[in-house]
């Protein structure tokens, strides 16, 4: 059963300048209705193509931005989840060859649309987290989604998921599996494309900016959900993750 916190979803049609560089575990389902939108990732620039759902994992750095030519109509859901999703490339799914992937989107896809982040409710934010999961279950079943080969990593990205308003330091998690602490960091980036100190920041971050966004807390009480001494601490870690 995963546990999904949303930073954002909706259904936007954007002009040209429009780009978006997710932050790390940050997790984003996209389709593109009608546009030319091209992204970066792993050195390759490619162009993304209408009615096929992209699954950008957490683990990848990437960039999506518009041609100059064109105007973009675009679903979209950011959102940080546990377990974590993980795979080695930016996957593409032709809903047209997976009717039952098909039928699993259209749900989220159409309370996306009629219900975006910012103007929905917790029932409706609630019913939309259920149908993603779904979704990304069935995603997993057949690309293999989620695929840390690394049993340390995968145990370590989860512990962080469980225990990040806790005191965890990078030390004492290397200790947790046994390994020297620079053998650690070089590990848990090899899997996660970010050292622990920065996965474990980013983590909170987002956690906290998903409480904020949905408007069902203070920073005040964001900061003591998310591990920091104050409202203050928590905003120069914002200021220093958003960039």
């Amino acid at each position: 059963m995963r546990q999904i916190s949303f930073l954002t979803y909706g259904r936007q049609t954007m002009g040209r300048d429009w780009y978006i560089a997710p932050r790390g575990g940050v997790c984003r389902l996209y389709y593109l209705h009608s546009g030319t939108v091209l992204y970066h990732v792993n050195g390759r620039k490619l162009t993304l193509r209408p009615h096929i759902l992209y699954v950008f994992p957490q683990n990848l750095e990437f960039r999506l931005h518009t041609d100059e030519s064109t105007r973009v109509d675009h679903t979209y859901f950011d959102f940080i989840v546990s377990p974590a999703v993980y795979h080695n490339e930016v996957l593409a799914i032709s809903l047209e060859e997976h009717p039952l992937l098909s039928a699993a989107f259209s749900v989220p896809k159409l309370l996306a649309e009629q219900h975006p982040f910012f103007q929905s409710d917790d029932h409706h934010r609630t019913l939309t987290a259920h149908y993603l999961e779904g979704l990304l279950t069935l995603a997993q079943d057949e690309f293999g989604l989620s695929a840390i080969t690394d049993r340390d990593v995968e145990d370590a990205v989860e512990y962080i998921h469980k225990h990040y308003a806790e005191k965890i330091t990078v030390k004492d998690l290397a200790a947790r599996y046994h390994l020297e602490t620079n053998v650690f960091i070089r590990k848990f980036k090899r899997y996660t494309n970010a050292t622990p100190y920065q996965y474990i920041k980013s983590h909170r971050v987002n956690i906290a900016l998903s409480l904020l966004r949905s408007g069902t807390h203070t920073q005040m009480q964001a900061a003591e959900l998310c591990g920091y001494a104050d409202a203050s601490a928590l905003a120069h870690a914002i200021r220093s993750v958003v960039k």
